[in-house]
């Protein structure tokens, strides 16, 4: 690809942090590497990257700690030389809150904004809002952009009533919608055959169901916040 950039794409969960390195440029993307640490938290866990076909550059059984330890790992191997290093990164963000509900450039202050929503996914903006001040100071060149899995994407009916009869989001919108991740990811993969009526289920140390009509999510298991998702492993929501 001609004049590509690389793209560093961090998704960080409860008890991972998951990435991936793309081209982009020319109007396409293509990935070149992606990569997991999985078992944060405990002393078995898991480091590896593979390359776009899949072999395995990296692959460790490190004791993790704590999230310091597990995004310094993936830091140490981007800054190696071994990978393209980053002009961009994107960062995951399960929910902004009431007030960030857009996707956009991330500043110090805009994850301070976000922090003060943390009971609204207490098992992920933690991580999250780590990771972003670590990737602004540790990639300081690098242009840094939330991608917020909880965006508006379709009415669906039982969240936008919850929230919207409580005026939590003044503009008329219900945000808090469906495992974005997921639900963009599934139905892209099954373009142009996507079934009328589909269920998809994002399942990990958190959990959520969608229902998808016609290509559109419908409705979801959460209700005002990740919280009121189904039964996870470390308890009730997403």
């Amino acid at each position: 690809m001609h004049g590509f950039l690389a793209v560093l794409v961090l998704n960080s969960g409860s008890s991972s942090i998951k990435f991936s390195v793309y081209e982009a440029g020319d109007g396409q993307r293509l990935k070149l590497h992606e990569g997991a640490v999985d078992g944060i938290g405990t002393d078995q866990g898991k480091f590896w990257i593979k390359d776009a076909e899949g072999k395995k550059l990296v692959d460790q059984t490190p004791s993790l700690p704590s999230r310091a330890v597990a995004f310094k790992l993936v830091a140490d191997a981007l800054h190696s030389g071994d990978f393209p290093a980053p002009v961009a990164i994107g960062h995951r963000m399960v929910c902004g809150g009431p007030t960030v509900q857009h996707n956009q450039i991330i500043t110090p202050a805009l994850i301070d904004e976000m922090e003060l929503y943390t009971a609204f996914a207490p098992l992920h903006t933690p991580i999250a809002v780590y990771i972003m001040r670590e990737s602004l100071r540790l990639f300081p060149m690098c242009p840094t952009s939330s991608a917020l899995t909880l965006t508006s994407i379709a009415p669906c009916p039982s969240s936008y009533s919850y929230a919207h009869s409580r005026g939590v989001f003044g503009d008329g919108r219900a945000p808090l919608r469906s495992a974005w991740n997921s639900y963009e990811s599934i139905v892209f993969q099954l373009q142009p055959r996507v079934p009328h009526k589909l269920i998809v289920a994002h399942l990990g140390n958190g959990a959520s169901i969608s229902a998808i009509r016609d290509g559109k999510c419908v409705d979801t298991s959460m209700g005002l916040t990740p919280r009121a998702a189904s039964s996870a492993a470390r308890g009730q929501g997403y």
